[in-house]
């Protein structure tokens, strides 16, 4: 029994550290940008559709509300900056459909041909 109670806490410790490894990547993609305004275009997205592909639904989600969480905390993840005042401007619907799309990436991975699930995203 004690094996069994020691294999779930390292495979927690595991996906949490991959949903960290997953926020630094989002952190990174989103400093990769062009200059427009009001909203700068950066690789997020790609990142977000990667996240979903490479780690599963439930670890890419995760992985998107720790940045959104890193981001509301006041850490610089977000395009210009971070805090609170960022889910009050004109990204943040992007910032939350990152949940969802980290999601459906993720989804329709599973049991999918891949390119079936190219065209799907």
């Amino acid at each position: 029994m004690e094996l069994v109670k020691n294999f779930t806490q390292s495979k927690l410790i595991k996906n949490l550290f991959i949903a960290l490894i997953g926020s630094i990547v989002l952190a990174v993609s989103a400093k990769i940008q062009t200059p427009l305004a009001p909203v700068p275009a950066t690789m997020q997205t790609f990142a977000v559709l990667l996240l979903g592909m490479a780690f599963g639904y439930k670890i890419a989600t995760i992985a998107v509300i720790l940045y959104l969480a890193e981001g509301a905390l006041g850490m610089p993840v977000f395009a210009k900056g971070g805090g609170l005042i960022y889910f009050q401007g004109p990204t943040s619907g992007y910032l939350f459909g990152f949940i969802i799309g980290a999601f459906f990436s993720g989804y329709f991975k599973i049991n999918s041909n891949p390119l079936f699930t190219f065209l799907k995203l």
